[in-house]
């Protein structure tokens, strides 16, 4: 489980079951929440406001926790999977009628914000991910816009998304890019801004709003990736200038400077003492 500021991630892997959600228990206890399920493995036949629906792997659904549902998961080699973000139906800045327009309805996560919506996801529920408490509120914004910017595609109702929100989809997508291009020498500001059909004043804008240019930021994610397998025993014969390359440094003695400028110390050094502990 993933705790943000007031909302929740869960995942789950599970037997095939049966969920009903009645009246009686919402009286009992509601959070008033709306629940947005994202299914890895599995089938699920789920059924609310007399709307029934049949989901598959990587299929999101949109649910209300104060209204009745039965839900029936189907299993896929012996389990099924779900991801499920639970948020505060305040948070949401949709208007209530619009989002009653998406409860019980399939939203296949294939493309555009919604496949980087599932990214997101699995990412955050990954043994990789590692937040501090510090990122709980920020995480928790950004995937409350991608969600907004998600389920508002679907309805077409796109200006009713707040810009920033817009925004953030956009800056995700182009961090993706980037991370996804890394080591091609040619990848660069112009290259940015013509794959994402914006102009380059908007691209740097992007990046302005956290003390970035986009120029640092491929730097910054290229050392990365070099210093993550400098630090890797596996790749200990693999020589610096080649490992570099790889990332977008085809210039041995401008990656060493920039290296030591980043880590205070020579790419070497930093091998040896994450490989070999020598100081």
């Amino acid at each position: 489980m993933v705790n943000l500021r007031s909302a929740q991630i869960l995942t789950s892997v599970h037997s095939p079951l049966v969920s009903h959600r009645t009246a009686r228990l919402i009286r009992k206890s509601d959070p008033e929440m709306y629940v947005l399920g994202l299914v890895r493995r599995g089938n699920i036949m789920f059924s609310q406001e007399g709307r029934d629906i049949v989901l598959g792997a990587h299929d999101f659904l949109l649910y209300d926790t104060s209204r009745p549902f039965l839900a029936e998961a189907d299993a896929e080699n012996g389990a099924c999977a779900q991801i499920t973000a639970h948020f505060p139906k305040a948070s949401f800045p949709l208007p209530p009628r619009m989002m009653d327009d998406l409860i019980s309805r399939c939203l296949p996560s294939g493309e555009g914000v919604r496949s980087l919506l599932r990214v997101t996801l699995e990412h955050l529920v990954s043994d990789r991910c590692r937040l501090r408490p510090a990122d709980a509120s920020r995480v928790e914004g950004v995937l409350l816009e991608l969600i907004t910017s998600a389920v508002a595609d679907e309805l077409g109702a796109g200006s009713l998304v707040p810009p920033e929100a817009h925004t953030t989809a956009l800056s995700m997508r182009i961090r993706s890019f980037i991370e996804q291009h890394l080591g091609d020498p040619r990848l660069s500001p112009s290259l940015i801004a013509e794959a994402h059909h914006i102009s380059l004043r908007s691209l740097q804008r992007i990046f302005q709003r956290d003390d970035q240019t986009v120029a640092d930021w491929i730097r910054h994610r290229r050392l990365e990736r070099c210093r993550r397998d400098l630090a890797a025993p596996l790749l200990s014969a693999r020589p610096v200038h080649a490992i570099a390359a790889m990332w977008g440094f085809p210039c041995p003695q401008h990656f060493s400077r920039a290296f030591r400028a980043a880590y205070g110390m020579s790419p070497q050094e930093y091998r040896r003492v994450a490989c070999y502990g020598e100081a």
